[in-house]
Order: C-alpha cells, then structure tokens, then sequence
C-alpha cells in the first residue's frame, strides 16, 4: 500500500523528469509529442534534429557512432 508520503515522494520525481529526442528528421517531433502527452501532460519534452546521422547511415551503410555520441553529449550539456 502507497503512503501519502511515497505518493508526494513519486510526484516530486515526476516534475523533475524529462524526455529528450533526438529525431533525424523534424517531421517526426509533432508525431512523438502528441505520443508522450497522449500519457502524460506534465512531462518535460525536449526535441532535437540532426539530419545528418540520417544521411551519414544512408550513405554509408551504418551508423554514425561517433556523430551519435557528440549529438548526445551536447543534448546531455543543455
């Protein structure tokens, strides 16, 4: 059973969470938006695009670890 204490612990977690996207193409920030607030309205949405992992892995054939992992740190540094 939740004690009214855990409850308000939980809640105050709640508006400390964020979620963050990094999308290769803005076409899909209205898509993942309207996915996260269908569950919670409350949530902290962040959005980030870089099209060029998308034409790095199309281009070459995978994965642009490297590129990823800079976009990461940077999303991680805001």
């Amino acid at each position: 059973m939740l004690s009214l204490n855990s409850l308000e612990k939980n809640n105050n977690l709640k508006k400390n969470n964020m979620i963050a996207f990094l999308h290769t193409s803005s076409i899909h920030i209205e898509r993942f938006e309207n996915l996260v607030r269908k569950f919670d309205q409350e949530v902290e949405v962040k959005h980030f695009v870089n099209e060029d992992l998308l034409d790095y892995a199309m281009s070459k054939g995978t994965t642009n670890t490297n590129g990823f992992n800079l976009e990461v740190q940077s999303i991680q540094s805001e």
